[in-house]
């Protein structure tokens, strides 16, 4: 039987048994919330997905809001690795990120708020923004 006449075939049954698709362990009950979600995704890219969510539910770490400097396409993620290694007193060169660019460094200061988005500590549960950072 084919896929698409919606009766059991032997690709579903080989999907229906636990086991890997994507690099991803899948089972029965994981299968049967991905099916049953609306989204775009293949199966391995949705449980990804899903498991970034179930991190950052659980931290309470909040991804930057929308328009931040984090998101910017211009912003060349080196430089944002470069000012975190020197924030936390590593050597660069042991990241093989060379002088050159930690000379250039200081040209670039949209990379320090893009960082303080991206290091800035989790509020509480249920604290909301100060009211001028709410816009």
């Amino acid at each position: 039987m084919d896929c698409t006449t919606g009766t059991t075939c032997s690709c579903r049954r080989q999907r229906s048994r636990p086991g890997w698709e994507g690099g991803r362990e899948y089972d029965d009950q994981a299968l049967a919330e991905y099916e049953s979600a609306d989204t775009d995704l293949d199966y391995a890219n949705w449980l990804r997905s899903k498991e970034i969510a179930d991190f950052f539910s659980r931290t309470g770490f909040a991804l930057p809001e929308a328009g931040s400097e984090a998101f910017d396409e211009a912003l060349d993620y080196t430089d944002v690795q470069l000012k975190i290694i020197q924030q936390e007193g590593y050597d660069a060169h042991d990241f093989n990120i060379f002088d050159d660019r930690a000379a250039e460094l200081w040209r670039k200061p949209y990379v320090d708020e893009a960082v303080r988005e991206l290091t800035r500590s989790p509020r509480p549960a249920g604290q909301q923004k100060p009211a001028h950072a709410r816009g």
